[in-house]
């Protein structure tokens, strides 16, 4: 089956190591369809803790989460962890960072000024206006992920005052 050149792009560039576990054939575009579709459903549960949320992510995301959370909570020790928009986060006199698993990254959102105050820092990866991407395969900057949530209590804690 020759695949149109965006069906192409949708597919990961190497299998998840528990694809068995998905329950999806062995062509890449059967994989790619159950993983996408296992994770969009997982997405859509609701979730009533962090350790909710993440129980329910593929073995890959899951220990890309946990790496992210270690990281966060390094930076920032007293701050809350909570579920917002569905999704793991961190609060400390207000929002500070959120994070979550999709089928090739994990997205990490510190809001916009934090984005523009790290520009350059975060060439290296996938960003928008309030987002950027860790790639699954890669290990989670921990130094850059400290910074960005070190800037953003420093911006709470301005706020608060």
């Amino acid at each position: 089956m020759a695949l149109s050149a965006p069906a192409r792009n949708l597919l990961p560039a190497q299998p998840l190591a528990n694809a068995h576990r998905l329950g999806v054939g062995k062509s890449l575009a059967d994989f790619a369809t159950g993983r996408n579709r296992i994770l969009r459903e997982t997405l859509m549960k609701k979730f009533d803790s962090v350790d909710d949320y993440f129980a329910a992510m593929p073995d890959e995301a899951r220990s890309k989460l946990r790496s992210l959370r270690k990281t966060i909570r390094q930076a920032a020790p007293d701050a809350e962890e909570v579920i917002s928009y569905n999704m793991p986060a961190f609060k400390q006199n207000g929002m500070l960072v959120w994070y979550g698993a999709h089928t090739e990254h994990i997205g990490f959102y510190p809001r916009t000024s934090a984005m523009a105050a790290f520009k350059d820092d975060m060439a290296a990866y996938k960003t928008s206006k309030g987002a950027i991407q860790f790639p699954i395969g890669k290990p989670i900057p921990a130094a850059l992920v400290k910074k960005i949530v070190k800037f953003r209590l420093d911006e709470n804690a301005r706020k608060k005052r």
